[in-house]
């Protein structure tokens, strides 16, 4: 794909992704493609349905999560902090909240799978949810073995302890309070 088209690609998705968490799947083509600053026949030649586009917006996002948990990763293996790194990437997912919780809906009023809750489409092993996942269950692994995390703390009870910070309108202070909530509620207990 040429650079220009791919910038355009870029474009598209992040203002779709922008405009669905204010305005839900009912924003129009057009006004995607008036913020993307390219024409209604691009943003059709790309995404030739709306189903289609936020299918994209999806893909792109859970490529981000994987971007996220990959450098909380790699930090952690250079060193770095494991509980500031676990936490920066509790925190990261849970911004995310407003946004999933507008792809979420527009997906199913479109009839697109949506891959971000992988207990109701479980990921291929080369899917990169479940590269999301592997990276997550190393990063707790880590946690658990530096003392940040209680021994019989997984992955299922960090997706559902932050569902209740993803599925409720938060601001960035009450989110942070409850990430905080939820790390010291899986320290290891004294003694």
């Amino acid at each position: 794909m040429r650079r220009d088209a791919e910038r355009n690609r870029e474009r598209i998705t992040t203002v779709a992704r922008e405009l669905i968490a204010v305005h839900g799947g009912d924003v129009s083509m057009e006004a995607i493609a008036a913020g993307a600053c390219v024409a209604v026949g691009t943003l059709y030649r790309h995404y030739p349905t709306k189903a289609d586009l936020v299918a994209a917006v999806i893909e792109d996002s859970v490529e981000q999560m994987v971007e996220l948990t990959l450098a909380a990763e790699t930090s952690i293996a250079l060193g770095g902090d494991v509980r500031e790194e676990l936490a920066r990437l509790l925190r990261s997912i849970a911004s995310r909240g407003a946004e999933n919780r507008a792809l979420r809906t527009a997906a199913l009023s479109l009839g697109v799978p949506y891959v971000l809750r992988p207990e109701e489409n479980p990921p291929t092993p080369e899917s990169p949810v479940n590269m999301v996942l592997i990276a997550l269950d190393r990063v707790i692994d880590a946690a658990r073995a530096a003392g940040v995390l209680r021994e019989d703390a997984s992955r299922m009870d960090i997706t559902v302890l932050l569902r209740g910070v993803l599925d409720v309108k938060l601001d960035a202070r009450a989110r942070n309070r409850y990430i905080e909530i939820i790390l010291t509620g899986l320290q290891p207990t004294p003694g």
